[in-house]
C-alpha cells in the first residue's frame, strides 16, 4: 500500500486502512476540519501581531476603558502614542476593574541628570508619568506588554516602557510588574491621576500568538 518513503498509514474504518503521502518541506501533520482524518498543512505562524482596534482609538477623558478583549491570543501589547495630559498627572493601569492591592512593580528611570531605581508593593501598577501640561512639546510613547493574559493557572507578569519629553527634559522609564490574579484579563483601564484628563494621543491594542 505504501509507495513512497515517508508515507503514513491510517484507519478510515474498522479493519480498513489507507495511505497518506508524505507532505512537503515545512508542513506539519494536523487533523482535517471534519475531524475524520489526518492531513498535511502549513505550520502556523508564531509571534504574529494582530491589531485588535483597527486604526487605533483616541485617548480622551479621565479614564479610558478597553473591554471585551479577545482571549484568542497569548500576549497583549498596548501602545500609547503621542499621549498628553491636561496638566501634571500620571497614569494608573488597572486590569479587570480591580482596584485592590494586587499590583507590584519595580523599575529604573533615566533622564539627562542620571538614573535611579524605584519599586512599589501591593499597589496599582502605573505608568508613573509627570507632565508639564503644555500641548506642543510632548512626543510621548508607552508600551505595555502583558504575558499569558488568559492563563488561569498562574499570576500575571509584564513590562512597561515609556519615553517622554517634559519641557526641555526627556526621560526613559522601564518597569517590570506583577499582577496577583489568576483571572483571564478581559479589561484594561487607563486612569489619569491628579484630577486631569488625556489631552490627546492614540492607543493601539495588539494580540500576539
Amino acid at each position: 500500500m505504501v509507495t513512497t518513503a515517508g508515507d503514513l498509514i491510517y484507519a478510515t474504518a474498522a479493519d480498513t486502512v489507507t495511505r497518506l503521502g508524505i507532505g512537503t518541506a515545512g508542513q506539519v501533520l494536523k487533523v482535517n476540519s471534519g475531524a475524520t482524518a489526518p492531513e498535511w498543512a502549513a505550520a502556523a505562524a508564531g509571534g504574529a501581531y494582530t491589531l485588535l482596534n483597527s486604526g487605533g482609538t483616541a485617548l480622551s477623558g479621565a479614564t479610558v476603558t478597553i473591554s471585551s478583549i479577545s482571549g484568542d491570543y497569548t500576549d497583549l501589547y498596548l501602545i500609547l502614542e503621542d499621549f498628553q495630559f491636561s496638566g501634571s498627572a500620571n497614569i494608573q493601569i488597572r486590569f479587570n476593574n480591580d482596584s485592590g492591592n494586587n499590583y507590584y512593580q519595580s523599575g529604573t528611570y533615566v533622564d539627562g541628570s542620571g538614573s535611579s531605581g524605584f519599586k512599589g508593593n501591593a499597589e496599582a501598577t502605573g505608568l508613573d508619568i509627570g507632565n508639564d501640561g503644555s500641548s506642543g512639546n510632548q512626543q510621548n510613547v508607552g508600551v505595555i506588554r502583558i504575558f499569558n493574559y488568559t492563563d488561569t493557572s498562574s499570576n500575571r507578569v509584564g513590562q512597561i516602557n515609556y519615553f517622554m519629553k517634559v519641557s526641555s527634559n526627556s526621560f526613559l522609564t522601564n518597569v517590570g510588574f506583577g499582577y496577583k490574579s489568576t483571572t483571564a484579563i478581559t479589561r484594561i483601564d487607563l486612569i489619569v491621576g491628579n484630577s486631569q484628563t488625556f489631552n490627546g494621543g492614540t492607543y493601539y491594542l495588539y494580540g500576539v500568538k
